[in-house]
């Protein structure tokens, strides 16, 4: 019983800055907020159209990918 409540606090503790981070995401505003305060795909936009971050992108789904094979 108790390892449950522990699992249980540790999951929290894990998604909730997931669940905070997310919606800040699409935010209007220059800086991230929590709350936001509008609506805006902007961060995303910059993300997808950049190539720098596209391309690390890219490198850390290729490593994910070849790390757990070899694992």
């Amino acid at each position: 019983m108790r390892l449950k409540i522990v699992v249980a606090i540790l999951l929290v503790l894990i998604a909730t800055p997931i669940l905070v981070i997310i919606p800040m995401s699409f935010g209007s505003e220059a800086i991230l907020r929590f709350p936001p305060r509008g609506f805006s795909l902007k961060w995303y936009e910059n993300f997808f159209s950049n190539d720098q971050w596209t391309q690390g992108f890219t490198r850390s789904i290729i490593v994910a990918f070849f790390t757990s094979i070899l694992s």
